[in-house]
């Protein structure tokens, strides 16, 4: 067994992190950005690598501002990938480049000075960083939430790849998830160190709030007008065709209806040319990619905020609307089940069910009483997901990691074990 080191940094963990944080518009980003300013506010020394697109460096301040134990390196990629799919030769492309950047600066900053726990962003990461850690005796941690884990829970990856997948995750120490039910998935093959932290809000950040006049102008929307927002990276497990679907139903008895898709993806533009034949593209509003730190007026200005998506972990939507007081209906899936009770802090409806979804955005229209109360309960039973207690969470589960006596030598001697019930969700 390789002896490790104690930690470093007084009064908190030496960690390097790898995976993306902001600018970039994915999910990983979002969750891993104000967990790592968290951790660093309790004491941790941070070292972070991610990718950056070169044209949007001007943007990096906000982040890396008022974290004097974060610092932030940064390797220059084409463009953000924010669709982690093996199944096409472009992404293992882009996948290979991400690779050979960051080994660059994670071989040199471990060789200067090894970190007590890696943290992983997101599951790709574990593609090309495992073994430079355990040359270094570094346990891994990482966050499983996107896409990869969601594809081989669903049975959509060939046998050879589960295999893969399985051998990589089992170099980890520890896999957190958001989801008890994909923790449930990743026991049932043979993962035994998973353990569920929920996903973070900041609570103070979002929070309920009058809707902004400004912004209602900027969107042409009238102050006695009903919206109805929706936001993602619009690709195809959102099901952002569905709210079109509904929409066109739902605007026949409610024409004061007004739909806010906030986002960008493959489905921006199937969803403008969908509401321009069907006649109601006067009725939606498209506003691309918008900063994080802006999505609190947007929902703020939201009566309904919808999600269609047939997959998820845990969306970080579902808590940011919860947390701004507002009325969340969403499609009734195993990560939604989780943070929604029917009728009690949101409203759920059939996934793929497009008449179904018209009918409970009708009902929620109908009754700014049932919006206030859901709304209400909802900013309540968020807290359990409050970033500071969820920081603190990790907090522990890396001290676990560091100094619980973990093996770091389990990485390597790691085999994969006999992949079993690969298609079950």
């Amino acid at each position: 067994m390789t002896t490790r080191q104690t930690p470093s940094a007084p009064g908190g963990l030496d960690i390097l992190y790898a995976g993306t944080l902001p600018p970039h518009p994915g999910g990983s980003a979002l969750l891993c950005g104000p967990l790592l300013q968290a951790l660093a506010r309790m004491g941790h020394r941070i070292r972070a690598v991610a990718p950056i697109v070169e044209d949007t460096t001007s943007t990096l301040a906000p982040f890396a501002a008022g974290s004097p134990n974060l610092t932030v390196a940064r390797f220059a990629v084409p463009y953000y990938a924010t669709v982690d799919d093996f199944l096409f030769d472009s992404y293992r492309a882009h996948l290979n480049f991400e690779e050979q950047q960051a080994r660059k600066r994670i071989s040199s900053w471990m060789a200067v000075r090894p970190a007590d726990v890696v943290m992983l962003g997101r599951e790709t990461c574990l593609w090309y960083l495992p073994d430079d850690c355990t040359d270094f005796s570094a346990p891994v941690v990482f966050v499983a939430h996107g896409l990869v884990t969601h594809r081989w829970m669903s049975g959509l990856y060939p046998e050879g790849l589960c295999k893969e997948i399985l051998a990589r995750y089992q170099r980890a120490a520890r896999i957190a998830t958001p989801s008890v039910n994909t923790a449930r998935f990743l026991a049932s093959v043979g993962l035994d160190q998973v353990r569920v932290i929920p996903n973070p809000v900041d609570m103070e950040l979002f929070a309920p709030r009058p809707k902004d006049p400004c912004l209602l102008r900027e969107l042409s929307v009238k102050p006695d007008e009903l919206v109805v927002v929706h936001a993602s990276n619009l690709k195809a497990v959102k099901r952002p065709l569905d709210i079109v679907g509904s929409a066109e139903a739902a605007l026949k008895e409610n024409p004061g209806l007004v739909y806010v898709i906030v986002g960008d993806g493959e489905y921006r533009s199937i969803m403008s040319d969908t509401c321009q034949r069907k006649g109601i593209a006067d009725r939606f509003r498209f506003t691309g990619w918008v900063d994080h730190e802006k999505m609190p007026a947007y929902l703020n200005l939201a009566d309904i905020v919808v999600m269609a998506s047939e997959i998820e972990t845990q969306a970080l939507v579902y808590l940011e609307a919860q947390a701004s007081g507002r009325l969340l209906l969403t499609s009734d899936i195993p990560a939604a089940r989780e943070v929604v009770s029917d009728g009690e802090n949101g409203l759920m409806f059939r996934v793929g069910d497009v008449d179904d979804l018209s009918a409970k955005t009708l009902l929620a229209a109908a009754s700014p009483a049932l919006r206030e109360r859901i709304g209400r309960v909802a900013r309540q039973t968020v807290g359990a997901h409050a970033l500071q207690r969820v920081a603190s969470a990790y907090d522990a589960l890396l001290r676990e990691v560091v100094l619980g006596g973990i093996d770091p030598d389990r990485v390597s001697r790691a085999r994969p074990r006999k992949h079993r019930e690969a298609g079950r969700q």
